[in-house]
């Protein structure tokens, strides 16, 4: 096992066999001596001494192993130097101990919320915040808690050496042990504002992983050399807002790491940026390659940036804030905003719609809220109030190079059927799928779950309604529905015959309940002897959609029964919620409105 390339247990495996034959002709010979020297040194009779030799075998067993309970890969042969030689001889760990890990994280507040990077992610027992996996691709600086394996810290892989050394030479916040062996070690992440070092790269010089600020006002720098030596440069840091800006300040190893020029090791920069002169406010805060012009990193967190207080103290912007700063930044002016949040994946900003008309061209703006290239499924809907589909689009988002805050757009374009009738009131449906195609829940920021509808609009007629030919009315219900005008046709109206009714609608303010319009024939009892009650434009176009000043046009048609007796009957008109038909009072309390009499002939 010294001397082999592979030094895990389980190559031992083929020498078992020999071994136990071995061991089996040992035993026998050992017990047939133990026999005969018992019965020449105690006065237990024959029958007993058997037993008493196995019962003592199984004391010593059970007195090495119990104490490894639950863990008995744990235990090595005392004899050949325990756990201590076997973890200098060979591999040793099979997950023992991570579910100690899984439940001192699963006790720390808010451990939901933590983020926990290891190798052995599904042995972490009990624990039910979010993992990644310890892989070269750099996600683990994500994470608030990194766990080491004895298994990683034997071979000096997964992630790197590099890795493996920078954390073993820090002090972990919790060791796990087992048998007097040190199985895995807890860290809490070391900086304060993650990078990506995928991203914030310069291929052979130095990759960022992330950063925090000192109390004494300096920012502490981590980083991996990649190759980036003293002759060649080093890093420089500084602090630009939107007026004033510090010089370039030279980023120097912290002590500890002074001699550390070997590429895959990981430093810690000290730099002190001059921010003295600076006003308070939020500034970004650049990191550069320290050349003849100094080469920016481009550094995909939320374009960090940090505070300096009234007093000068200087801290990290809080990330919501550094987001909806970028937001602010990319965003164009005319955007409507929304609060639509995607799994905490992915969040929908804003939209901009041109002017409805025969093509619909609609823009989606959309922030990353994590990092990672998983592909998205999106699909646009165009529907009407009903839910009736108009057009859809279906596209995959996955960005180049993605990382957290940054702002892409999606152009989608519909064309309307030309037979369509307007106004229309129409809706935008927006949903997401992973790679699995399983739907993201969209919520707000108060997590409150929201359906597929993003946004509601009209799509206006081609020319307004007329209003020429129409008989006024003064009708004006309490929630601001007003009603314009009508016409009838024909008139006189005929038994048998469709009664035409058009009517001119306004509202002075949103009306955010939906109703049903009625439009009843009486006779001089009162009794219903023809009707329409149906929403408005068919449900084409709902109250809710209506904006103040508009007028809209709705035409209801009533059948008169071929037995209808020839007389003048009186026709009303009104609202009820479809709900339970509780009817909305007009101004003079009625709740309907008489247009006048109706003559059938």
């Amino acid at each position: 096992m010294t001397t082999g390339s592979h030094k895990q247990d389980r190559y031992l495996l083929p020498i078992f066999l020999s071994v136990d034959i071995l061991a089996g002709i040992g035993l026998i010979l050992l017990w047939d001596w133990l026999k005969k020297w018992l019965e020449r040194k105690t006065p237990l009779p024959t029958p007993y001494r058997g037993w008493s030799l196995f019962g003592g075998l199984l004391i010593i067993q059970l007195a090495t192993i119990l104490p490894h309970h639950p863990y008995y890969y744990s235990y090595f042969n005392p004899l050949l130097g325990g756990g201590a030689t076997a973890v200098r001889t060979m591999r040793i760990g099979w997950g023992e101990g991570m579910d100690q890990v899984g439940a001192y994280l699963a006790a720390k507040p808010n451990s939901r919320d933590l983020v926990v990077a290891s190798r052995f992610t599904h042995n972490m027992l009990g624990f039910k915040g979010e993992q990644i996996s310890l892989l070269p691709d750099g996600r683990w600086t994500q994470a608030d808690y990194i766990v080491l394996y004895i298994q990683q810290v034997q071979r000096r892989q997964e992630p790197s050496p590099g890795f493996i050394d920078y954390f073993q030479a820090r002090l972990p916040e919790k060791v796990i042990t087992i048998g007097g062996i040190d199985y895995a070690w807890i860290y809490p992440i070391p900086f304060t504002v993650p990078a990506d070092p995928q991203v914030s790269v310069f291929p052979d010089r130095a990759a960022l992983l992330g950063y925090r600020w000192e109390e004494n006002g300096q920012l502490r720098l981590f980083w991996e050399n990649l190759g980036l030596t003293q002759s060649r440069g080093g890093l420089a840091a500084r602090l630009r807002g939107e007026a004033a800006q510090t010089e370039w300040a030279a980023c120097s190893p912290d002590t500890p790491f002074a001699q550390q020029q070997t590429p895959g090791d990981y430093i810690e920069s000290l730099c002190a940026p001059a921010a003295a002169g600076l006003s308070p406010g939020t500034y970004d805060v650049e990191f550069a390659l320290a050349e003849a012009e100094s080469v920016l990193f481009n550094f995909p967190q939320g374009w960090q940036a940090a505070t300096i207080g009234p007093s000068g103290e200087i801290m990290d912007t809080p990330e919501q804030a550094r987001l909806e700063a970028i937001a602010a930044a990319e965003l164009p002016p005319d955007a409507l905003h929304l609060d639509r949040i995607y799994d905490s994946r992915i969040r929908l900003l804003a939209y901009q719609l041109d002017q409805p008309s025969q093509t619909v061209k609609l823009t989606l703006y959309w922030q990353l809220l994590k990092n990672g290239s998983d592909p998205l499924r999106l699909t646009v809907q165009l529907a009407d109030s009903r839910s009736l589909n108009l057009g859809r689009v279906d596209v995959d988002m996955t960005p180049d190079k993605p990382f957290i805050g940054q702002v892409i757009s999606t152009q989608h374009q519909f064309e309307l059927a030309a037979e369509l009738e307007r106004p229309l009131a129409a809706q935008i449906e927006v949903s997401l799928q992973d790679g699995n195609e399983v739907p993201l829940r969209s919520a707000n920021a108060a997590g409150q779950e929201l359906n597929v509808v993003m946004a509601r609009f009209t799509i206006p007629p081609e020319q307004k309604p007329n209003l020429v030919g129409t008989t006024p009315t003064t009708a004006i219900w309490q929630n601001g529905l007003t009603l314009q005008g009508f016409i009838l046709s024909p008139q006189p109206a005929q038994p048998g015959e469709t009664l035409s009714v058009q009517l001119f609608w306004q509202t002075s303010q949103v009306v955010p309940q939906n109703f049903v319009v009625f439009v009843h024939l009486l006779d001089e009892k009162g009794q219903i002897k023809a009707q329409n009650d149906d929403l408005p434009r068919a449900g084409a176009y709902p109250i809710p959609w209506w904006q103040p000043g508009t007028i809209i046009e709705d035409i209801h048609r009533l059948t008169l029964p071929p037995d209808l007796p020839r007389a003048g009957y009186q026709l009303v008109v009104g609202f009820y919620q479809p709900e339970d038909g509780t009817r909305p009072l007009l101004s003079d309390g009625a709740d309907g409105y008489k247009l006048g009499t109706v003559k059938v002939d």
